[in-house]
């Protein structure tokens, strides 16, 4: 199954997670360096409806193998996206380990 997500993951993009706990004077958060991932990104803007119930616009859809959270910074296609939401569905090997989750921004 990890083969079939990597074959299905081949977009090249650059993901700057969220450092906890350490936003300037001004409330922005910061971020660690850039680290290359792949993922399936597919431009769709909608609404979406996330897991309490909101209901927020996301322009991406992304599936990505590294651990991404709300809040983190994914470069695709030069486009700089912000992830909004954690969709609750993950791709789960049957040992339990986690292949993908799907994000959006």
């Amino acid at each position: 199954m990890a083969g079939i997500v990597d074959m299905f993951c081949k977009q090249s993009a650059q993901w700057r997670r969220k450092i906890p706990g350490s936003e300037d004077k001004f409330g922005e958060p910061q971020y660690g360096e850039p680290v290359a991932i792949k993922c399936r990104a597919v431009k769709s803007k909608k609404l979406h409806r996330t897991a309490i119930g909101d209901v927020i616009p996301t322009s991406w859809n992304l599936l990505c193998i590294d651990p991404v959270e709300v809040g983190d910074i994914v470069t695709v296609d030069g486009e700089e996206l912000t992830i909004v939401d954690i969709g609750l569905t993950e791709l789960v090997w049957i040992s339990g380990k986690v292949l993908g989750r799907f994000c959006h921004a």
